[in-house]
């Protein structure tokens, strides 16, 4: 099997038709599969899945779980159940837009094997308003740092090389269940990027659809900041890891990491108040003044209020 679909979904009732419809009109010259990791739903996304695997037998294989057992288990399942030499993901609620897509990135990964994996542009659709961007800037080659402070990856865009992906899936499904981490997409393209190039296409592909209530977005203030959390967890250890392996690590970098740490940890205490205490203290030793002007903002917004 030359390419492997990984998409898992939960309560997608809405839009897992036209994701799956997306993949079976892929035109290639190489056979693919679709691997679907649906995770208990309540709604009616199980019966649309079985209707479209009984339909294509031969491509199409379902994993119902039983249970909901969350996202980063289920993605993870999933991923690991992929049999082809290559692996793309799409999740239940994106779809992709080129018919090519998958043909035209195997082509490439094939002609240029000095790459694990290859992302595209995509839109964003939010609000019923689809918005497009063709002019991104995004380099090819060894991308870690780049990616350390932008999230240039969009994983529905992703073509991997599946023995690099499942080698990395091996550490970080061991680094996910230690400390925490509430997503696995993320930490997996870190990881690749530390020891290979990966390359980039400015072709819009698929959508990628913001909900307002999703695994990476919600109105919960608990879970919202839970997961800003978690990002800055997975950047702090991939930092460690990379500066401690690689010698020749720019100073320039060092000082943009931990600039952006700080105001990233400024910012969930602004956001999140009294939640973020681990944010708080660490802000607090690191600067005192800080402290102050989270105090004199929260009692001006009391003053406000009241």
């Amino acid at each position: 099997m030359m390419v492997s679909v990984c998409m898992i979904t939960f309560n997608h009732e809405a839009f897992i038709s036209q994701a799956i419809e997306s993949v079976m009109m892929q035109k290639t010259d190489f056979d693919f599969e679709m691997i679907i990791g649906e995770d208990s739903s309540t709604d009616n996304t199980v019966s649309i899945i079985e209707k479209y695997a009984q339909k294509h037998p031969d491509r199409i294989r379902a994993r119902c779980n039983s249970q909901n057992i969350g996202m980063v288990d289920n993605f993870i399942q999933t991923l690991n159940e992929c049999g082809g030499k290559y692996i793309a993901f799409l999740e239940g609620d994106d779809y992709w837009t080129d018919p090519w897509k998958l043909q035209k990135q195997v082509d490439f990964l094939e002609s240029y094997s000095n790459y694990a994996m290859l992302h595209t542009n995509k839109a964003v659709l939010r609000n019923n308003k689809l918005h497009k961007d063709y002019s991104l800037q995004i380099k090819s080659g060894y991308i870690f740092e780049d990616l350390m402070f932008v999230p240039l990856i969009c994983t529905l865009t992703v073509l991997c090389k599946a023995d690099i992906l499942k080698n990395s899936l091996a550490r970080v499904n061991l680094l996910i269940e230690g400390r925490k981490w509430l997503m696995g997409d993320f930490p997996l393209w870190l990881d690749i990027a530390q020891n290979y190039q990966i390359a980039y296409l400015n072709e819009l592909t698929g959508v990628y659809r913001f909900l307002d209530e999703s695994s990476s977005h919600s109105k919960n203030i608990v879970k919202a900041y839970h997961f800003e959390h978690s990002v800055i967890n997975v950047k702090e250890y991939y930092y460690k890891i990379y500066t401690k392996s690689n010698k020749k690590v720019s100073y320039r970098f060092k000082l943009r990491f931990k600039e952006m740490m700080f105001h990233a940890k400024k910012r969930l205490v602004l956001d999140y108040g009294w939640i973020a205490k681990k944010e708080l203290k660490s802000l607090i030793l690191t600067n005192p003044f800080l402290f102050i002007y989270f105090l004199f903002n929260k009692s001006l917004r009391l003053l406000k209020f009241n």
